[in-house]
């Protein structure tokens, strides 16, 4: 065992003259000093961890150190009360309009919606058609609406939903679909009340310039082939015609007609 004399020397005075006696500690004093020693390099490694840790540096994963456990907890405690501000915080999962709140400071609440936001974003109609009409509507589909309280603009659009099921509205059965409008500006898209009413065209075809006859003038031969009676000098000729697109009063003519043709309906003629 090795030790630093000048630790264990003692110096005495005397009339004689000045005397050291240097003595050997005992197991006991050794053993207190060594371990006075490491707690000291202990507190030390400690401190300057502590230290790092303030500093934002990087200690080792099993640093330890009372200081730098006090840290650590005020740390998790920020954490805690950071995340508890954060869910006193309401944020809308979307961009919106917000259309009405159930709910004043202090209220308790529990998982009824208390406060309601619409997407103005991109205008949505909401249509009904009648039943018989279920056939003449799909996504995809143009639509032209005209809303009551803006009628000098016609906006355009497409239908994105029709309703698979029938529904009940006002004791009648309706055909229910959904269209978006794209063609309304941003100053039109903040200031479009909900609710407003509206007339809409679902236009299942198009067709320009094009030559059209009455439905009554035409004889279906088989599924999809047709006929008309025409009129020339007071002979009645069947001809077949190529139809287009239709609807309850008039049909396309891709061929076999020529405007002006006079074609018989059995009721009247017309042109």
């Amino acid at each position: 065992k090795t030790y630093v004399p000048e630790m264990f020397t003692s110096v005495q005075r005397t009339r004689s003259g000045t005397t050291k006696t240097t003595s050997k500690p005992n197991d006991a004093e050794i053993a207190s000093t060594r371990a006075a020693y490491t707690l000291a390099k202990a507190t030390l490694q400690e401190n300057e961890y502590y230290l790092a840790a303030l500093k934002g540096e990087e200690i080792p994963s099993d640093a330890t150190g009372s200081s730098l456990t006090t840290l650590e907890e005020a740390k998790e405690a920020l954490k805690t009360a950071e995340k508890s501000l954060q869910y006193a915080t309401i944020t809308s999962p979307i961009t919106g309009m917000v259309t009405s709140v159930t709910i004043a400071v202090g209220d308790s609440v529990g998982t009824d919606a208390v406060i309601t936001i619409a997407d103005n974003t991109t205008p949505m109609i909401e249509f009904y058609l009648d039943e018989e009409d279920w056939d003449n509507v799909a996504p995809g589909y143009n639509v032209e609406v005209i809303f009551d309280s803006l009628p000098e603009k016609t906006y355009t659009g497409k239908v994105v939903e029709v309703s698979p099921a029938l529904v009940s509205e006002n004791g009648s059965t309706l055909v229910k679909g959904t269209a978006e409008l794209d063609n309304v500006s941003q100053l039109v898209k903040e200031n479009l009340m909900l609710g407003l009413n509206a007339s809409i065209d679902v236009i299942g075809g198009r067709a320009d310039a094009a030559t059209l006859v009455s439905v009554d003038a035409l004889h279906e031969v088989s599924s999809g082939v047709y006929g008309v009676f025409v009129q020339k000098n007071n002979v009645l000729t069947f001809t077949k015609v190529d139809i287009g697109i239709m609807d309850t009063i008039n049909a396309e003519v891709k061929s076999g007609l020529n405007p002006g043709d006079v074609v018989s309906t059995g009721l009247l003629e017309t042109n």
